[in-house]
C-alpha cells in the first residue's frame, strides 16, 4: 500500500501508478480527487465512495461503495483480492 498524500511530482507519477492494482478513495466529502483522473489516464482501477465527487460519471473500472460502511467497502477489497 502506497500513498502520496498529493506531494507527487509530475515525473513521480508515472512509476507510482504503474506499481498500482487499484486506486482506493476514501474522501468523504470531496469535489472530484485528482488521482481519480490521474488513475484512469493510467488504465487504473478505482476503488470510490457512492456520492461523493464526480467518481460516479466513469462506468469502467470504477467499484463503487457505501459511503460510511466499511463493511461494503471490504466486500469489494475481498472480491477483487479474490479475483486476483
Amino acid at each position: 500500500i502506497e500513498y502520496t498524500n498529493g506531494k507527487l511530482s509530475e515525473n513521480e507519477m508515472p512509476q507510482f501508478y504503474n506499481r498500482q492494482d487499484y486506486t482506493l478513495v476514501l474522501s468523504k466529502v470531496e469535489g472530484g480527487p485528482m488521482c481519480v483522473l490521474e488513475s484512469l489516464a493510467m488504465g487504473k482501477q478505482l476503488i470510490f465512495p457512492k456520492d461523493v465527487g464526480f467518481g460516479e460519471l466513469f462506468t469502467e473500472g470504477l467499484y463503487l461503495y457505501e459511503k460510511d460502511d466499511l463493511a461494503s467497502l471490504i466486500e469489494i477489497l475481498e472480491k477483487l483480492f479474490n479475483d486476483k
